[in-house]
């Protein structure tokens, strides 16, 4: 479940400075619409999974970059602060998977 929570964290981190290049687009009207209506469904497995991990004991604090091929991500447990480090190549690649799922 934690996995599938930093996948959306990363999902939405993602989608939002995707779509703050979309106004230099010539059909950007047409591809806001598409982004807008793909943020709300991922919003809301977001909130969820978030209220999941809550009501477990854990949050979300931070992600850091290690370097150009890892990076740290930092939850806040009931009793410490756990760090899972990721390859930036298997993350990007999860957040594509995530993506196409939501246009089958």
């Amino acid at each position: 479940m934690v996995h599938k929570f930093i996948i959306l964290e990363l999902t939405m981190r993602t989608l939002q400075y995707d779509f703050s290049l979309l106004s230099t687009l010539k059909m950007h009207r047409f591809y806001t619409h598409i982004m807008e209506k793909l943020v709300k469904k991922l919003r809301l497995e977001y909130e969820t999974h978030k209220q999941l991990l809550k009501k477990q004991g854990i949050r979300f604090v931070q992600l850091v970059k290690v370097n150009e091929y890892f990076c740290d991500v930092i939850l806040a447990t009931s009793g410490e602060d756990l760090t899972i480090r990721y390859a930036n190549q298997t993350l990007k690649k999860e957040v594509e998977r995530l993506i196409l799922l939501y246009f089958e």
